[in-house]
């Protein structure tokens, strides 16, 4: 998986955006992402986001990819959780 903070790094190692240009993705990709199941707690996920300073985190089914949840979504169903009239 690569994300912005992946490229954001890559480009400040390298000194800017043109000198990735012709490398690979896979080359800056995170190689161990942090993952969530399908059936983690909503909560258990925004705590482990918040302590790793994640915007964005995979959620996986078994060993495929099941959709990336933002940081904001877990926030927004935590409150309607809280608040069901909301």
């Amino acid at each position: 998986m690569i994300t912005e903070g992946d490229v954001c790094r890559a480009v400040h190692d390298k000194g800017s955006l043109t000198g990735i240009s012709a490398d690979p993705a896979f080359v800056y990709a995170s190689k161990e992402p942090t993952v969530f199941t399908v059936d983690a707690e909503i909560s258990d996920a925004f705590h482990k986001m918040l302590m790793s300073g994640l915007t964005l985190l995979p959620v996986i089914d078994g060993e495929k990819l099941a959709g990336v949840v933002l940081r904001v979504d877990l926030m927004q169903a935590m409150l309607l959780d809280a608040d069901p009239e909301a």
